[in-house]
């Protein structure tokens, strides 16, 4: 996502571990004939070379976790979380704080102190979370009958009221904010998505997916159409992309008109009930999860290109912010014990490059947005995983 901040960093390390280590330029040896007796007036002695001040060292970025890395991948952290049942996980885009979400509360948590710097409390279980691209506000799906999406304030110092946006969100099960942050996109349970402006709670598009299912024989008219179960806009915030859940079926529209553009669907691709769906974060990958696989669909096409099988259900599942690398979790039978792992694939081959255990149920894992940490979250703890030097 930063690839080019990370490469400017590495430079200057590279510059600064150069200048730190240079050797100093040796004074020029005497020639060996005798010096010239000056003439005229006096000869003012040289000025003393200026000092030079010693060079701050910087320090190297991390390595990005990716296909080539993983084999280095060490634990550099455990926090406890015990108490708590957790149900969902999401990194602020700055990689300063990790959400997690609880039965009734958001608890934030410093990923470098392993503190919980504040529990804000929703009263109802957390489905999802999603963080503003600014890290100033948190999007919290809570389940209920209704459920609903509330908007969070994660800096106590900054007075924003979301009373007005919070207003329209009753009912909603998932939401997404547009790439600039100034727009949300709501998910309900009759089949459609609104697109809300945030500042003043305005809706600016509905789109409708029983329209889209009638017209392209996926339901017949008069059948009720499926919730909608999540949102998302795609990185330029030009497209909308609404999931139907277990029907498995994704369809893609213009976030500015509301035009519909694309639909995939699982039907005669994956033969059992579709879990899950999402597109990987650059928007080139489809990903269908049904029982114990994990389908790699390329969105051009809409082919299947990998399949990442498991003996058990797929638990949890991320996608490095360059589709490079996948995280999964489930149950496995491993030195003949059947017990929660976490396994990373190079998404291109479909190769399972590292195994990962001692988990005490699947966790549910996400990348940090610079691709540097693995977060895992299971019953007892959060676990950072990094490269190792």
């Amino acid at each position: 996502m930063a690839i080019s901040h990370r490469m400017m960093l590495a430079a200057v390390a590279m510059l600064a571990a150069a200048l730190a280590c240079a050797a100093p330029v040796p004074a020029t040896e005497p020639s060996g004939a005798a010096p010239e007796k000056p003439t005229g007036a006096p000869v003012s002695a040289p000025a003393a070379a200026p000092t030079e001040e010693p060079t701050a060292a910087v320090a190297a970025p991390a390595p990005a976790i990716g296909p080539e890395t993983a084999a280095d991948l060490q634990q550099v952290a455990q926090i406890d979380l015990a108490g708590e049942t957790f149900t969902a996980l999401a990194w602020s885009p700055d990689g300063g704080l990790l959400a997690v979400g609880t039965e009734n509360a958001v608890l934030l948590v410093d990923p470098v102190s392993g503190q919980t710097t504040a529990a804000l409390p929703v009263g109802a279980m957390v489905s999802t979370l999603a963080f503003s691209p600014d890290g100033h506000a948190l999007a919290v799906a809570l389940v209920g009958e209704p459920p609903m999406v509330r908007l969070l304030s994660v800096d106590p110092a900054a007075a924003v009221s979301y009373d007005a946006i919070n207003g329209v969100l009753g009912g909603a099960r998932a939401a997404a904010f547009s790439p600039d942050g100034s727009l949300i996109a709501a998910a309900f349970g009759d089949g459609t998505a609104i697109i809300f402006r945030i500042a003043d709670a305005r809706p600016l598009l509905t789109v409708d997916l029983a329209d889209i299912l009638i017209a392209e024989g996926l339901i017949a008219a008069g059948d009720p159409p499926p919730p909608i179960g999540a949102v998302a806009f795609s990185p330029d915030g030009f497209h909308l992309a609404t999931d139907s859940g277990g029907m498995g079926v994704i369809a893609i529209w213009d976030a500015g008109t509301g035009q519909h553009m694309r639909t995939y669907t699982a039907m005669g691709i994956i033969a059992g009930p579709v879990a899950s769906a999402q597109l990987s974060p650059t928007w080139a990958t489809l990903i269908w999860v049904s029982r114990g696989s994990a389908f790699l669909i390329d969105a051009a096409s809409g082919e299947i290109h990998q399949q990442l099988s498991h003996e058990d259900w797929v638990y949890g599942l991320d996608v490095t912010p360059d589709d490079r690398l996948i995280a999964t979790s489930s149950l496995e039978t491993v030195n003949g014990e059947f017990q929660p792992v976490l396994k990373l694939w190079d998404a291109a081959s479909g190769a399972e490059v590292r195994l990962l255990t001692g988990f005490p149920s699947p966790p549910l894992v996400q990348f940090s947005p610079d691709s540097t940490l693995l977060a895992a979250l299971d019953k007892g703890s959060l676990t950072l995983w990094g490269v190792g030097s």
